[in-house]
C-alpha cells in the first residue's frame, strides 16, 4: 500500500498517480509536493485538487481523489460490480466487464465506446464523468487519478496569457415520450427531470430557492430561448453554471448552497473579466453589462 498523501489529512509519505487515459502511467508524488495542490472542488463521490506549481508535467492537471461514506467502514466507497445487465452489454468490449471497479470501467468506457463513436478529436479521455457525493477523503486508497484541468488551457498559463473559460452542466434537454411510461408517471412526459429534482431539493433544504432554468430552453436552436436559458443560469447558477479565470473561479460556486446572483455578484463579476479584457472596447466605454456578455456566449 501507498502512504497516504499529506493533501489528503494523513501521514507524509508518498502516492501514486493514475493518468486517466486507456493505459496508465505510474507517477509517484512525496510529501514536500503537497504546497503545490490546492482544493477545487468537491461532490459525493470524489474530491478535486488543481495544480498550482509551474512543473510542465503538471500545469493543466488536477487530481481526483475518492471519497468514502461518513458512516462506512475504511476502504469503503462506490460499488464495484457491474450489473448482470451492464456486463451483457459490455461484454465485448476490452477490458470493461473484468475491470476492478466502477471507476476504471468509466475511464475505459470513454476511449473504446465514446472515442470510435464521436472520434478522438471530440473526447478528452481524462474528463470526469459523473458528479460526485457527500463522504470523507478515502485515504486507504493507494492511488488517484490525474485528469485535464479544463478550466485552463496549460500552453497559455505558462506563457502568462489569461484564460476565460465556463463550465455548463445542460442536463437533459428533451422530454421523453417512450411507450414504457406508465400513466403513473405520466408527469415524465411534460415536466423535465431538471425540474422535478428541483423540487425534490428545494423539499430536502439541498438549495434555497427553485432555479427557473430549463434544459430544453438551450437545445432549442431559438436565440430567444437560448438567451433565457443562459439568464436563467445566470440568475440562479447553483451547481450548474461557473465561470473560471486563469483555473480560479470568478462565478458560481464550488460547493454547498448557492444563492441567486445579486448585484454585488454581478459587479464583481463584470470587474474579473475586465481585468483580463481590454479596457477601451466599444463595449467597455458603453458599460458592459453581465447580460451582454450571456448574449455574446449565445451568439
Amino acid at each position: 500500500m501507498c502512504p497516504r498523501f499529506d493533501l489528503l489529512g494523513a501521514s507524509s509519505g508518498q502516492c501514486l498517480l493514475l493518468f486517466g487515459k486507456s493505459f496508465r502511467i505510474e507517477v509517484v508524488l512525496a510529501q514536500k509536493d503537497s504546497a503545490d495542490w490546492a482544493y477545487r472542488g468537491e461532490g459525493a463521490v470524489n474530491l478535486v485538487l488543481a495544480y498550482t506549481g509551474s512543473s510542465p508535467s503538471f500545469v493543466g492537471k488536477v487530481l481526483r481523489i475518492h471519497k468514502a461514506p461518513r458512516n462506512g467502514s475504511p476502504g469503503a466507497s462506490i460499488p464495484t460490480l457491474l450489473s448482470t445487465h451492464e456486463q451483457l452489454l459490455w461484454r465485448d468490449i476490452d477490458g470493461i466487464v473484468s475491470s476492478p471497479n466502477k471507476e476504471i470501467a468509466a475511464q475505459l468506457y470513454v476511449p473504446h465506446v465514446m472515442s470510435p463513436l464521436l472520434g478522438p478529436k471530440y473526447v478528452d479521455p481524462g474528463r470526469p464523468t459523473w458528479r460526485a457525493d457527500a463522504g470523507k477523503v478515502d485515504t486507504h486508497q493507494d492511488s488517484v487519478l490525474l485528469l485535464t484541468d479544463h478550466s485552463l488551457f496549460p500552453h497559455g498559463t505558462l506563457k502568462g496569457q489569461p484564460c476565460i473559460s465556463v463550465e455548463i452542466k445542460p442536463k437533459c434537454g428533451f422530454l421523453p415520450v417512450s411507450r414504457f411510461i406508465s400513466e403513473r408517471n405520466a408527469t415524465k412526459r411534460s415536466i423535465t427531470r431538471f425540474r422535478m429534482h428541483q423540487f425534490l431539493k428545494l423539499h430536502q433544504g439541498q438549495i434555497p430557492e427553485l432555479s427557473e432554468y430549463n434544459p430544453p430552453d438551450l437545445f432549442s436552436k431559438s436565440k430567444d430561448r437560448i438567451y433565457k436559458a443562459m439568464n436563467d443560469l445566470f440568475t440562479t447558477p447553483q451547481n450548474n453554471f461557473r465561470v473560471f479565470l486563469n483555473g480560479s473561479l470568478v462565478f458560481g460556486q464550488l460547493g454547498g448552497i448557492a444563492h441567486a446572483t445579486n448585484l454585488v455578484i454581478s459587479e464583481a463579476f463584470e470587474d474579473a473579466l475586465k481585468s483580463v479584457c481590454l479596457i477601451n472596447s466599444d463595449l467597455f466605454r458603453r458599460g458592459l453589462q453581465t447580460r451582454l456578455n450571456l448574449k455574446l456566449l449565445v451568439l
